[in-house]
């Protein structure tokens, strides 16, 4: 700031948590589980955000890359896209 000669700007209250968002994910998963929190609900939480990730694939690439890449069968891709 000083350096550049810029005018200082907040970034906001997430802005690291946003530039490293797996990083910041990982760390509470793991809080939650030395709290007692039951591995299934973090897993369930896992599978739906990477159903949601899925899903807005299916826009972009065809069921085939995204049964490749992801290791579903083409089936279960076909059946996110109804």
């Amino acid at each position: 700031m000083m350096q550049r000669r810029e005018p200082y700007r907040e970034l906001g209250p997430t802005y690291f948590d946003e530039r490293k968002k797996e990083v910041v994910t990982r760390q509470a998963i793991k809080r939650l589980e030395d709290l007692g929190y039951e591995q299934e609900a973090i897993e369930k939480k896992r599978q739906d955000e990477r159903i949601k990730l899925e899903k807005s694939l299916l826009d972009i690439l065809s069921p085939e890359i995204i049964s490749e890449k992801t290791g579903l069968n083409i089936d279960e891709v076909k059946k996110l896209k109804e």
